[in-house]
């Protein structure tokens, strides 16, 4: 991959984001869930799941205990809720 390939987030998503802005990604797996868990930052300290979560792509999900990020990710679905974007529009799951 060069410079200028990018990774596709979401297919309905406006957001592209260059594999040269990816700075870290964080990984862990609580021995509680048995799940491996990552997330993913860029360059500019975004974390990618709460945009995400954040412009209406995606939801909250709370496994069994609470985890890492988990306060800001159920902040970022609550703006989206409240600005009723994508996941959260009112024409959201009509025919098209």
């Amino acid at each position: 991959m060069g410079a200028g390939d990018k990774i596709r987030v979401i297919e309905r998503s406006s957001h592209d984001l260059p594999i040269r802005d990816v700075l870290r990604i964080h990984a862990f797996a609580p021995q509680e869930t048995r799940r491996l868990l990552r997330y993913v930052f860029l360059s500019d300290s975004t974390n990618v799941a709460q945009e995400m979560m954040h412009e209406g792509y995606g939801h909250e999900y709370t496994y069994h205990l609470p985890y890492n990020y988990q306060k800001q990710f159920k902040e970022a679905e609550r703006y989206a809720r409240d600005h009723p974007v994508d996941l959260w529009a009112p024409d959201a799951c009509l025919p098209r």
